[in-house]
């Protein structure tokens, strides 16, 4: 599980990974939402809980796969934009609309020789 909050030393939106947490403290102070569609548009095209960079826009990626690896793609599907263009017996063609990051281009080498 992952906390999306507003860094007070910096006022930047960071993503923190809850298992790292000892102990949590309620704030006295309102919680100060004018950033938050920002940041949800931001996590809506992400394949993982990289820090945003707002600036980076989302993609159209259309990849092709081997009907063997096309199986385990549907049967668990790369990010939830994920929809099948083109199925046959020997390949699957999916489309998915998402932010090019390090940890993306990592999974998918992971599915080459």
């Amino acid at each position: 599980m992952v906390l999306i909050a507003t860094d007070r030393k910096d006022d930047q939106i960071k993503s923190f990974c809850l298992f790292r947490f000892c102990s949590f403290e309620t704030a006295k102070e309102n919680f100060d939402n004018t950033r938050l569609k920002e940041v949800t548009d931001y996590y809506k095209y992400s394949s993982d809980i990289v820090g945003p960079n707002l600036k980076i826009a989302s993609e159209i990626i259309i990849l092709k796969f081997t009907a063997k690896q096309g199986k385990y793609i549907k049967s668990l599907p790369l990010h939830h934009t994920q929809t099948i263009l083109e199925e046959k017996d020997n390949s699957l063609t999916i489309k998915l609309k998402l932010h090019i990051t390090h940890d993306f281009i990592m999974e998918l080498l992971s599915y080459s020789n």
